[in-house]
């Protein structure tokens, strides 16, 4: 698993749940792509499959998910 650092409003997913409906959606990955969900305000920190880890974030970048807009990036190891 590779990390995928997020930016969006704070308090805009309730929890992980939350967000992972939306990287699933958004992604068009399944839930099993996705490991831990570490939320933190307006950011967090996700586990994502290594080998899609860049396609998801191009994926999740600048788009909006019920009106909240994200920020994404692949992240350092």
């Amino acid at each position: 698993m590779g990390k995928l650092q997020l930016s969006f409003k704070e308090d805009a997913f309730s929890d992980n749940d939350a967000l992972l409906e939306c990287l699933v959606y958004m992604s068009g990955m399944d839930n099993e792509d996705f490991g831990t969900i570490r939320i933190n305000g307006g950011k967090a920190n996700v586990e994502a499959r290594q080998d899609f880890l860049y396609d998801i974030a191009d994926a999740l970048n600048n788009q909006e998910w019920k009106g909240i807009k994200l920020a994404a990036r692949a992240g350092r190891r």
